[in-house]
This record gives structure tokens, sequence and C-alpha cells, in this order.
């Protein structure tokens, strides 16, 4: 891969993995979190949307530049530390936990296609759901996949443009700020900041697989093959090296930016929206209410125009979570029995990885059969996502300062977003554990 001119053009030229990240992110908390904090709470944790946009960037932009830097998926390079082993269990227990957020994603894409074409229950819905996305996913190369979600991308592009214009928020309403008072509130705003936008570690670990797959690590410096660290490498191919990763990191900074504008405009039409009329976003029919007052606004038209949209964002991180839920447990597991890792070149056609995806894809479809509540699903993940965001960002700044070489360490600013994201993460599920245990004391 050359290294290109920092201009307009290949800054959006270099964008592949960003946009699977966003179409996976997009729906998880945009749609489902985003649009519940607005029905109960309207606009007061909005901010919370863009702390989590720009804390989870540098995490996110980390785990970018580990990957270009050793040609390795992140979990792989923690592994080889001293506590290497303890890593990996945490993020297999993880990838385990947080199937009740895929579980809820299913119930809820498999409600909108019953709305659409109810010959079909929810659950038989459900099923087809989950069949189609591991034949989509067994079968499928990096680069279809990149495509299919660029698609995804313009659909809720078009669904997101078109919400936004019916919501129609007030300035007002839009600055109207405020902080958790309640153990209630505080979960909510947690699990916000958690999955509320742009994801949790569920999709941000994967999305090293994606970068690495996408082959941003293969750079060609001075006329040799290989990764960025090379030995005795001249001081002009370390400006080389550091000129690609600030290039790269516009493919993280699209996403992330996608992913905000979209959970704002879904909290902008739970409040506006739903809000005044007392309807709260929870069971199956999230979506199918919110469509509902919009056609009952502003006519029949607008019903397909905010199903088809809704139906590509959840499905999107469906498929997202999958791909990426398969691949970090397929390596997990492999390194932990002390297997050689897979070559990414044959990484999708690995038996290991096939069988993840089938286990990975069945376990959530027996979660909703058995619980049918998708939105505490989703934001049970969430809560599960957010208390581990401190220890990815930990992981992530310590490797950046330990296991790559001075001449590619971040400067202060960056690193100091990474010290404040795990600040900000500790202080609110500190403050969750503390007022839920306050509240069964008493």
């Amino acid at each position: 891969m050359q290294v290109l001119a920092a201009n307009t053009w290949s800054r959006i030229k270099v964008v592949g993995p960003g946009f699977i990240w966003a179409a996976a992110a997009i729906g998880s908390g945009e749609l489902i979190i985003a649009s519940k904090v607005g029905s109960e709470y309207g606009l007061v944790f909005l901010w919370a949307l863009w702390l989590g946009i720009w804390l989870k960037y540098w995490i996110h932009r980390g785990i970018l530049d580990l990957t270009i830097l050793t040609g390795k998926p992140v979990v792989e390079l923690w592994h080889q530390n001293k506590f290497g082993k303890l890593s990996s269990w945490y993020w297999l227990l993880f990838f385990i936990l947080t199937a009740t957020g895929v579980a809820g994603l299913i119930g809820l894409s498999s409600s909108i296609l019953n709305a659409l074409l109810p010959f079909a229950s929810v659950n038989e819905w459900a099923v087809f759901v989950t069949a189609s996305i591991i034949g989509l996913a067994y079968f499928q190369r990096y680069g279809s996949f990149e495509r299919m979600m660029l698609f995804f991308c313009l659909v809720l592009a078009v669904g997101t443009l078109a919400a936004a214009v019916l919501a129609a928020p007030s300035p007002g309403d839009v600055l109207a700020w405020g902080i958790p008072a309640t153990s209630a509130a505080t979960l909510v705003f947690l699990s916000l900041l958690g999955w509320g936008a742009g994801s949790g570690p569920d999709l941000m670990l994967p999305y090293s697989w994606w970068v690495a797959e996408k082959g941003y690590q293969n750079l060609r410096i001075d006329a040799d093959e290989g990764g960025a660290l090379k030995d005795h490498m001249s001081s002009e191919s370390v400006t080389a090296v550091r000129q690609w990763l600030k290039l790269a990191s516009w493919d993280a900074i699209f996403g992330y930016l996608a992913a905000g504008l979209v959970a704002s405009v879904f909290m902008i039409v739970g409040a506006e929206v739903l809000k005044p009329r007392g309807i709260v976003v929870d069971g199956l029919p999230v979506v199918q209410n919110i469509a509902a007052i919009f056609t009952e606004t502003f006519g029949g038209w607008s019903y397909l125009l905010f199903m088809v949209p809704a139906f590509a964002a959840i499905y999107s991180t469906v498929l997202g979570v999958f791909d990426g839920g398969r691949m970090a447990i397929a390596h997990i597991v492999r390194m932990l029995m002390k297997r050689k890792p897979v070559p990414l070149e044959s990484m999708r056609t690995n038996t290991w990885y096939r069988v993840s995806l089938v286990l990975f894809s069945l376990v959530p479809l027996v979660i909703f059969l058995g619980v049918q509540q998708p939105v505490a699903l989703v934001i049970t993940a969430g809560v599960i996502s957010a208390v581990s965001m401190p220890f990815l960002a930990a992981q992530v700044f310590w490797s950046l300062v330990r296991q790559i070489p001075p001449a590619y360490r971040p400067n202060r600013f960056y690193l100091g977003n990474l010290l404040l994201s795990i600040v900000v993460y500790v202080f609110f599920t500190c403050q969750a554990f503390y007022q839920l245990a306050e509240k069964w004391l008493i």
C-alpha cells in the first residue's frame, strides 16, 4: 500500500474498514438505546453521545495504529504480555456475555420483517435472519463484505436524513443538557456511553481484523516490503509511516462521525416524536411504534421510508457482530490452546472460524426465543460493554507506550484523551454500581 498525499479524495479513498464498523455500529445503540433515552429523558443526555464518540475515537484509533504497526490483531498483541492469558480469557468471556445484545438485535430485525411481511411470525423470522446471516458470513470474502456494508451505510444515510427532516427539533431542545440523578438514569446513561454511539468493545476489537484484512499494515517503504516496525529504518521511512498512520485515521474519523450523527438523529426522534405522546421504547415493536407515529403525522408514505432503513441498520449490525464475534472467539480460543494464528488470506475459510460463526449465531437465537425482550437484552449488553471500556482503553494505552518503538508513539494530546477515557468510564461505572448498591441496601 503506497502512502498517499493527504488530500480530500485520498481521505475518502482510504476508508474501508470504517464503513464496515459504521454499518455494524449503527443500529445497536444509535437506533435502539438513543431512541429509548430520547423517549424517556428527552435530549438532556445528547452530550453523552458525543462524549462517547470523542472518547471512543481515541481508543479506536489506538487499535488502528497498533494493527498497522504490528500487523497483528490487538488481542494477539496483548496475549504475548505477562498477563496475556488473563486478558484473552476476559475478552473471550466478554464476547460470550454480549451475545445478549445480539439476541436483542435478532428480535428487533425479526419484528420489523414481521411488520412488513406478516405471513411469518416473529420467531420464524428470527430463525430466517439467523440462517441468512450464517449463510452470508460463511461464504463471503472481505471485499464483498466491505461492499455490502457500504450499501447498508448508504441506505442508512437516506433514512437518517429523512428522520431528521421530519422530526424538526428546536435549537433550545437540542441544547437542553443535564446529568443523571437516579440509579435508573445512571444505568441508561452508562449504557448510552457504552453502546449508544459508536458501539463498544464487541465491534471495536473486530475492527482490528478488518483493518488487517484490508491490508493497511502492508506498507511499502523505501521500495521494501514489510511492516512498519522493521529494524534500521531511515528517518524518511519513519516519517512516511507516521504520515500513513495519520491518513489511515480518516477511516476511523468517517465511521465515528456517521455513528454520532445517526445516534443524534434517533435520540431527537425519540424526544420530539415519542416523548410528547408518552411512548417509551420497549418490547418487540420498538421500530413499529416510531414508524406508526410518523405515518400518523406525515402520511402512509413515511412508513416504508422509516422501516426499510431501520431494518438495514439493525440487520447490518447483526451481520457485523456475527462476523467480528466469530473472528474474535476463534482467534482467542486458538491462542489459549497454543495453536498458530490462521493466515489472514485463509481465515474466512478456516474450520475454526466457520464453527465459531455457527455457534456464535445459534446461542443468541436461543436467548431471544427464550426471553423475547430485545430492548432489555441490548441495554444489558450495553452495560457490559461500558464497564469493559476502561480495560480496553488501558490495554490500548499500555501497548502504545510500551509495545511499539518510541518513534511511533502518539503525542501527549492523543495519550491524554486515552487517559481521559479511562477516567470517565471508571467514574460512571463506579457511580452506577454505587447507586445500585445503595438502592438494594435500602
